[in-house]
């Protein structure tokens, strides 16, 4: 009945387009293997990878989850010998372990629930005698876990900042381990 008719074509390609078409078959089949080349080391990759974790992380039934490093305690950092920071004389009474009204509010150094007129004032203060002070090694200082020496260093920081800014502080680089800058305060005249 009805039946289609099939047509064949001829196509005359020049010798410079079969060249080019034969390069293109060649830089295909030396990407393929290329990929496969990378394709072959990434697993052997993963196999070593997946390899140390298991030797690293053996697995038992008796534990539930995993506990990156619960073992092992983070050492603090060891505090410059030569700043001035190590033997400053003067600390402050009133922060010194005392306690306000509720017993939750326990404050340990100037910087813990104090507002900041009272953090600005501690600052001018120990500063007084005009050596150079960075936020790392006062925390280092004042704090008793590496938290609360995070907490202390970012709240002096953020002082430095801004007494800075207002024109009471001077600031250079600093070569201290977790500060950028140390601050003195500026000197009259």
């Amino acid at each position: 009945m009805f039946t289609k008719k099939k047509q064949h074509m001829i196509l005359a390609l020049d010798e410079e387009t079969l060249s080019q078409l034969n390069d293109v078959d060649e830089n295909l089949t030396i990407i393929v293997e290329l990929l496969t080349e990378a394709v072959q080391n990434l697993k052997q990759v993963r196999a070593v990878i997946n390899g140390s974790l298991s030797e690293a992380v053996p697995f038992t039934e008796d534990v539930v989850g995993v506990q990156v490093l619960a073992d092992e305690e983070e050492e603090p950092l060891p505090m410059p010998k030569d700043r001035a920071v190590e033997a400053h004389p003067w600390q402050p009474q009133e922060f010194q372990g005392s306690t306000v009204d509720d017993a939750d509010r326990i404050r340990g150094n100037p910087f813990s629930r104090v507002p900041v007129r009272v953090q600005n004032d501690w600052l001018l203060r120990f500063m007084a005698d005009g050596d150079w002070y960075s936020s790392a090694a006062i925390a280092k200082r004042l704090g008793d876990e590496s938290r609360q020496v995070r907490y202390i260093s970012h709240a002096i920081q953020s002082r430095f900042r801004e007494m800075h800014n207002d024109g009471l502080l001077d600031r250079r680089s600093s070569e201290v381990r977790g500060s950028m800058y140390e601050y003195r305060l500026r000197k009259e005249g």
